[in-house]
């Protein structure tokens, strides 16, 4: 009888035990949510990581490069050259 007691009590705490270590706030499932949240920020830390480089170097060309600069302007801005015409083709619809 106290060998069987002593088994059940056993087996109850290892239940506990499972549990907690399964499903507790610092268990496996917490660890593993963890984990998959960490990679996700790592992988947007790489993507404004290279964001950032590319910028870098747009603000580089920016400064130093003059016909850089000019075509940012006359793409972004709708500037154009002295004596230069632009021609705008309306399209058909059907």
């Amino acid at each position: 009888m106290f060998k069987r007691l002593i088994f059940v009590i056993l087996l109850v705490v290892n239940i506990i035990l499972i549990y907690k270590i399964i499903w507790s706030d610092s268990g496996v499932m917490a660890y593993l949510k963890v984990k998959d949240e960490y990679r996700k920020l790592y992988d947007e830390n790489e993507k404004i990581k290279l964001e950032n480089i590319r910028l870098s170097n747009d603000i580089r060309k920016l400064k130093d490069d003059k016909e850089y600069l000019a075509d940012i302007i006359r793409e972004e801005m709708h500037y154009v050259k002295k004596n230069e015409v632009i021609y705008m083709f309306a399209t058909s619809k059907k």
